[in-house]
């Protein structure tokens, strides 16, 4: 679906610019078909592939709460209930931010690492602690990927919170701290099903660490993707890879609209 159009480079680093060649229309469908792929869908909420038989709970994560259980009543007056939707959009610039979340995922595991599952990281005292201050936590035998996803009209808004959330980010003092630690602690990773694994100091730091941004956002006339370089350089961290994912689409709402009632139709068909 991607091709290689423009490659460039500033200070150390070189960005690969991935262009695709479908309509606005086309590319809103594509990403409602990813997102309510079954095994996409069952993958996004549990971390496995496998069904669950909780798909319709799934789906409904992904329309109104106040729309839970008379989605057939909903969807015959959609028109009138969109506009409802809308004006909530209005109030709130991270409405349904969750598809960015959704969606990087998904590019994660096409791009990066195909054995990635969802896990949250924990360093000793805070092991109770499930929150690691990013919106994504994955990781494989292999990698440990730590994810920001906005889903924002302006791509530079976008850009610029998931900068500055990553370098106020309450994980990355923790990794910080833990590496200017004169005493080595273990790392506990918990996974989704609450299994837990333990690394060493030394475990971890042979990880590949890699730090995910995704914007999903209404297109632009220009993009600047030098300030991405902003990113507060962690000198303990010495190998480490920043991916920066954006994908521009023709409205924001438009979408948001487009997913809920693609949900509503699928829930009303799957529960007949």
């Amino acid at each position: 679906m991607f091709t290689v159009g423009e490659v460039f480079k500033k200070d150390k680093y070189s960005f690969n610019i991935y262009n695709h060649k479908l309509s606005m229309d086309e590319l809103d469908e594509v990403i409602s078909n990813i997102l309510f792929d079954n095994k996409v869908l069952s993958y996004l909420f549990t971390g496995y592939f496998e069904e669950t038989g909780e798909r319709i709970k799934m789906l409904r994560r992904f329309i109104p709460v106040d729309f839970y259980l008379c989605e057939k009543e909903i969807l015959e007056n959609f028109e009138i209930e969109k506009e409802k939707i809308i004006k909530e959009m209005k109030k709130n610039n991270a409405y349904y931010s969750f598809f960015a979340e959704a969606l990087m995922a998904y590019l994660n595991l096409i791009y990066l690492d195909n054995k990635l599952t969802f896990g949250v990281i924990a360093i000793d005292e805070t092991i109770t602690d499930q929150h690691t201050g990013v919106d994504s936590c994955m990781y494989s035998d292999q990698s440990i990927i730590l994810g920001e996803a906005k889903f924002y009209k302006s791509f530079n808004a976008g850009k610029n919170k998931i900068i500055n959330d990553f370098n106020d980010s309450s994980l990355m003092s923790k990794i910080k701290s833990l590496y200017t630690k004169t005493i080595q602690s273990n790392i506990i990773i918990k996974n989704i099903n609450e299994t837990e694994e333990i690394l060493t100091f030394e475990q971890f730091k042979k990880k590949n660490i890699i730090l995910t941004g995704f914007i999903l956002h209404n297109e632009n006339k220009k993009y600047e993707y030098g300030s991405i370089t902003n990113i507060n350089n962690i000198e303990e961290l010495k190998d480490y890879s920043i991916i920066f994912y954006h994908l521009p689409i023709q409205s924001k709402n438009e979408l948001i609209i487009k997913i809920i009632k693609k949900a509503l139709e699928l829930i009303v068909y799957e529960t007949k």
